[in-house]
């Protein structure tokens, strides 16, 4: 007898195909699914296929895998959709932001110019090879106020008091999305966004 078990997840991906007629040379999406089965022989000794939560683990994981390479659409003005979010913000010189699902650290750059030197971001990311890079762009950039922390977006600990969250191109990929606003929102200072 065989035993199986699995999880899933959707995933929706934009992207532009530059210089074809039609709807491909348009930005258009296409939704996705990533499947993780596993099949035994036998039951495990607690009666079980596989340890349910290190599926989730690792479904989130290959997600989060899959879904950074499908990103940036080509042809997408990415720097100006996220140049236009941090604007939007209202940031202030000194002001603490969290950059929510962070990946490499493109916002980064975009933070700094409004908070300075004596503002503070913290970038979360549950990648370690996205948070890799973004400690590569701090580095290279001499940025003494930016500290990343490797979480899961459903399970970070907003600190007290931060004056603004940011995410960009990525909490749309997390099933608890509506739980990590909220989270977040009640995280904030007054009249913070």
């Amino acid at each position: 007898m065989t035993c199986e078990v699995g999880l899933s997840r959707s995933v929706r991906a934009f992207h532009i195909m530059p210089g074809l007629p039609g709807p491909e040379g348009q930005l258009h999406d296409h939704d996705y699914r990533i499947e993780i089965v596993v099949d035994r022989e036998q039951l495990d000794a607690r009666g079980m296929v596989c340890d349910l939560d290190l599926l989730e683990a690792a479904l989130t994981e290959l997600t989060s895998r899959v879904t950074s390479r499908l990103y940036p659409a080509p042809g997408y003005p990415q720097r100006t959709q996220r140049l236009r979010a941090v604007r939007a913000l209202g940031l202030r010189a000194g002001d603490s932001v969290i950059d929510m699902a962070c990946g490499t650290g493109l916002n980064f750059p975009l933070l700094e110019e409004v908070i300075g030197p004596d503002g503070r971001i913290v970038g979360v990311d549950l990648t370690d090879a996205m948070l890799a890079r973004a400690q590569d762009r701090i580095k290279a950039n001499g940025w003494s106020n930016v500290s990343l922390v490797q979480a899961d977006a459903a399970g970070f600990d907003f600190p007290a008091e931060v004056d603004a969250i940011l995410s960009t191109y990525a909490l749309t990929q997390v099933p608890e999305c509506a739980e990590v606003i909220a989270h977040g929102a009640a995280a904030l200072s007054a009249g913070g966004r």
